[in-house]
């Protein structure tokens, strides 16, 4: 990635794919936005962005930031995962920490380890995560992370489907609640659902 393209990802803001987070980010947080990443098709932490978009830059030196990351992420993050750092110059004084989770990790769902040490399964619709009911819900009677967004459409935030046993099933997220949509698509074996 280079400057430009770090620009553009900071311009369109956080989303399904994008986070910012400050270089101080407490070590639970940041691996369950990877985990939340990896289940669903990727994206990119920006260590050293704030939430509104402003550059504050890494706090340490960019090779212990590295270091750091990836402790984080074999330490609290299952399967065990090592996403791809890079660094990149903001300017003369200010250096941004990219971590890269392609889209193609094998092995989901990948669960994070929570406070007393249980282990769940983060899944991550727009710039937050699914709520614990809508989770429930959707992966009842499917295996957990295998949720896609797609675009989001009218006052739906964002569109999640699922497919359990064969049939999708399909929901959309209104101000942070899941409402059924009665309409379903055909999915076949190696693609997804998609609305426009």
């Amino acid at each position: 990635m280079n400057r430009l393209e770090l620009e553009q990802l900071m311009r369109n803001g956080e989303s399904s794919g994008v986070d910012f987070k400050r270089d101080d980010v407490p070590p639970d947080k940041l691996a369950k936005v990877a985990a939340a990443f990896l289940n669903l098709e990727g994206g990119h932490i920006l260590l050293g962005v704030e939430d509104d978009g402003t550059v504050s830059g890494l706090s340490r030196e960019p090779r212990r930031a590295e270091e750091w990351v990836m402790q984080v992420l074999r330490d609290n993050v299952q399967p065990s995962v090592i996403p791809f750092w890079e660094t990149i110059a903001w300017d003369d004084a200010k250096i941004v920490g990219v971590v890269t989770i392609p889209a193609d990790f094998p092995d989901k769902p990948y669960k994070v380890k929570r406070g007393s040490g249980a282990w769940v399964t983060p899944v991550r619709v727009g710039t937050t995560p699914v709520t614990r009911a809508a989770r429930r819900r959707l992966g009842s009677t499917c295996s957990p992370g295998i949720f896609n967004t797609t675009a989001s459409r009218s006052r739906a935030r964002a569109w999640t489907t699922s497919t359990c046993g064969g049939s999708p099933t399909t929901s959309a997220m209104f101000a942070g609640k899941t409402a059924p949509i009665l309409r379903t698509a055909k999915v076949g074996p190696a693609s997804s659902s998609t609305r426009s």
